[in-house]
C-alpha cells in the first residue's frame, strides 16, 4: 500500500510514510522509529540510483558516447543529491533548526484539523535518537543498500524481459542505459510515477538502439505494466481490505 501510495501521489515519500506510520502503530512500533527506517531505506535507494547514473556516464565516457542529455542528468543528480547531503548535515548540527520546523509543521497541521497541538517535541527527539541507532549499526545501512542496488538490478531484468519478448534488437548493457535513463526521467517529472516522462524516454531510447516504433511501444507499455500498474492495482484491492477491517472499530467509537 506504500509503495502503491507513493506512486499515486506526488510527495516526496510523505504519502508512503503515513502508511508506514500507521501501521507500525498498530505493531507497538514508535512512530519516530518507523520514520527512521524510511529515511535509511530513501538514502539506499538514493544511493542505489547514484550508482547506477555513476555507472553508466563512465561506460558512455568510455566508448564516447556521453551525449549532453547525459551530462546534464548528470549534473542535475549531482546538484540534487548535494542539496539533500546539505539538508541531512544541517538537521543533524542544527537540532534547534530541526526543532523549529517540528513545531511549525504541529502548528500547521493544528490550524488543518482545527485543533490546536501541543508543542510536544518526544517525536522529534525519538527520531534523533533512532537515526543516531542506525547510524551506530552500519550492516543495518548495509543491508538495505544492497537490497536497494538489488531492486534497481531486478526492474532492469523486468524491462529486459520485455524487450526480449517482443523481440526486440537490444543488449543487457542498452537495457541497462535505458532504464537508468527512464529511472532518472521520473525522478525529475513532476506527474506521479512519472507517468508519460518514461513512456516517452524508454520509446524514444528504444527506437534509437534500432527498435521499430510499434514493437519499442508494446516492450514500454508491457514494462509499465509490471513496475507501475500491477504493484499500484495490488496496492489499492489491499488498501480497500484494509479499510473494510477498520469499519467495525469507526462504527463502534461513532
Amino acid at each position: 500500500v506504500g509503495f502503491a501510495a507513493n506512486k499515486v501521489v506526488r510527495s516526496a515519500g510523505a504519502s508512503g510514510l503515513a502508511v508506514f506510520v500507521r501501521n507500525g502503530s498498530r505493531h507497538g512500533y514508535a512512530a519516530s522509529r518507523v520514520a527512521a527506517a524510511c529515511v535509511v531505506a530513501a538514502a539506499a535507494s538514493f544511493c542505489s540510483l547514484g550508482f547506477l547514473v555513476l555507472t553508466n556516464m563512465i561506460v558512455l565516457a568510455g566508448t564516447n558516447e556521453l551525449s549532453a542529455w547525459w551530462l546534464t542528468a548528470g549534473a542535475g543528480f549531482l546538484i540534487y543529491s548535494a542539496v539533500i547531503a546539505l539538508g541531512v548535515v544541517a538537521a543533524r548540527r542544527r537540532k534547534d533548526t530541526a526543532l523549529r520546523l517540528w513545531l511549525a509543521g504541529r502548528k500547521l497541521v493544528g490550524r488543518i484539523r482545527r485543533r490546536p497541538l501541543d508543542g510536544e517535541t518526544v517525536g522529534l527527539d525519538d527520531l534523533y535518537e533512532a537515526m543516531a541507532a542506525a547510524r551506530a549499526n552500519g550492516s543495518w545501512s548495509g543491508r538495505v543498500l544492497v537490497h536497494a542496488v538489488a531492486s534497481k538490478m531486478l526492474g532492469a531484468a523486468m524491462l529486459l524481459a520485455a524487450a526480449v519478448a517482443t523481440g526486440l534488437p537490444i543488449s543487457i548493457g542498452g537495457v541497462l542505459l535505458i532504464y537508468t535513463t527512464a529511472l532518472v526521467a521520473s525522478l525529475f517529472s513532476v506527474v506521479p510515477g512519472g507517468l508519460g516522462m518514461v513512456e516517452a524516454t524508454t520509446a524514444a531510447m528504444f527506437v534509437s538502439a534500432g527498435a521499430p516504433l510499434a514493437l519499442a511501444v508494446v516492450a514500454v507499455a508491457l514494462f509499465r505494466i509490471f513496475d507501475l500498474w500491477i504493484p499500484v492495482a495490488a496496492g489499492a484491492v489491499i488498501a480497500k481490505l484494509e479499510l473494510r477491517k477498520l469499519e467495525p472499530v469507526v462504527s463502534l467509537e461513532g
